[in-house]
């Protein structure tokens, strides 16, 4: 009867059992029961050791990478290079000549990668909810979605680049949002 009255928005009926079964034995609340919760095993000392050692060794490492290596999730990784050994993100390296100038991005920056902020865009967005058979069908439909960007985008595209990098050397590594 409640599935009859509330449709999708009601209970499953084994959760139904389950609120009655409990009510019936002298439960008088319908809060879940407080629990000790499950211990953080993830940046355990270990862990941290074992990432130092990796990137002490070579530390053009990527996250993926560590992740890869040493068996522990991305996003622990993450947290232990920058909460517990300090690190930050660079995000892009130019190459002046004969020596390197890096220029890291903000914290929750725009990418400064033009296929992050343009062309993976222009290139999705055709070929959204379409289904192909094959690894060449794919190949074949990105690249003529490729061909038919104008030479004009592209261009455009690396004046905003510019812009955007720009902006992030302006910010000195501080906070900021969109374009």
């Amino acid at each position: 009867m409640i599935k009859k009255a509330f449709g999708d928005d009601s209970m499953s009926e084994a959760q139904i059992k389950f609120w009655y079964r409990h009510f019936k034995n002298g439960r008088e609340s319908f809060e879940s029961d407080q629990r000790s919760g499950r211990p953080s095993t993830s940046r355990i000392p270990e862990y941290v050791e074992r990432v130092r050692a990796a990137i002490n060794e070579n530390r053009r490492l990527t996250v993926r990478e560590l992740e890869e290596d040493l068996g522990i999730p991305r996003t622990t990784v993450s947290q232990i290079l920058t909460e517990d050994l300090g690190k930050k993100r660079v995000a892009a390296k130019f190459l002046v000549k004969h020596h390197i100038t890096q220029v890291c991005q903000p914290p929750y920056s725009p990418d400064l990668a033009p296929c992050d902020f343009w062309l993976f865009l222009k290139l999705k967005l055709p070929l959204k909810g379409r289904r192909f058979q094959s690894a060449k069908e794919i190949k074949e439909n990105a690249t003529r979605q490729l061909m038919a960007i104008p030479k004009k985008d592209f261009s455009d595209c690396f004046e905003k680049w510019k812009e955007r990098w720009d902006k992030c050397v302006r910010s000195q590594r501080e906070y900021f949002e969109g374009d």
